[in-house]
């Protein structure tokens, strides 16, 4: 195994079995909601509504006007107002909660804008990112995902989604269940397995 693809491995690892490790305790109660469905591609001047737990509430709304697509709802997504107000495109394994390491939450930001010089956002031509979403059941806080596909500035495609059935508890994008203990520990030897590989490894190099 080539040393810059052990790195990223042990990276891989070493991330899943943090952010598992870390909800451990709390994710012992709780339970990930999965949905899948048929994939649903939004046009400009197309909405889609989501109802997370099926309670008949829409939590998010996304809705696609001439020269942005942006979200509407009683609940919120996590973005930045630096540049106007853009939804994040997360990565898998990003930790959606309470106190997230980039960004906040916030009603209305959109997943990308036209200006007089072009269109901007982060969600322009990215496949399989996540949309971190906050809302309410029965005025508890729950935290959730939406993966999504787009195409330029074209159309939005929508995968599939998921929350986190315990109030006030973080869920992990792409996550689909919780982790069952056993497996939590599965990540946590692999990346120090990895991590020893590459300990032999440096040993075993010649000195220049």
């Amino acid at each position: 195994m080539e040393r810059g693809r052990l790195d990223r491995r042990i990276g891989a690892y070493t991330a899943a079995a943090s952010a598992a490790l870390a909800f451990g305790a709390t994710q012992a109660e709780a339970a990930v909601v999965y949905t899948d469905i048929a994939d649903v591609t939004l046009n400009h001047g197309d909405t889609f509504s989501i109802d997370f737990d099926g309670d008949t509430v829409n939590d998010i709304t996304i809705s696609g006007g001439s020269t942005y697509f942006n979200q509407i709802s009683t609940g919120s997504v996590l973005g930045t107002s630096s540049i106007n107000d853009n939804a994040l495109a997360l990565p898998a394994g990003f930790v959606v909660g309470p106190a997230p390491t980039t960004g906040s939450f916030g009603p209305g930001y959109d997943l990308w804008q036209k200006s007089d010089y072009g269109y901007y956002g982060n969600w322009i031509n990215v496949s399989n990112r996540y949309l971190g979403v906050r809302f309410t059941i029965g005025g508890a806080t729950h935290y959730g995902w939406v993966r999504m596909s787009t195409v330029n500035t074209d159309t939005v495609t929508i995968h599939d989604f998921a929350y986190e059935s315990l109030a006030d508890t973080p869920i992990v994008t792409g996550i689909t269940a919780v982790p069952e203990p056993g497996t939590l520990a599965l990540f946590a030897s692999g990346a120090a397995g990895l991590i020893a590989l590459r300990r032999r490894r440096r040993k075993a190099a010649p000195i220049a």
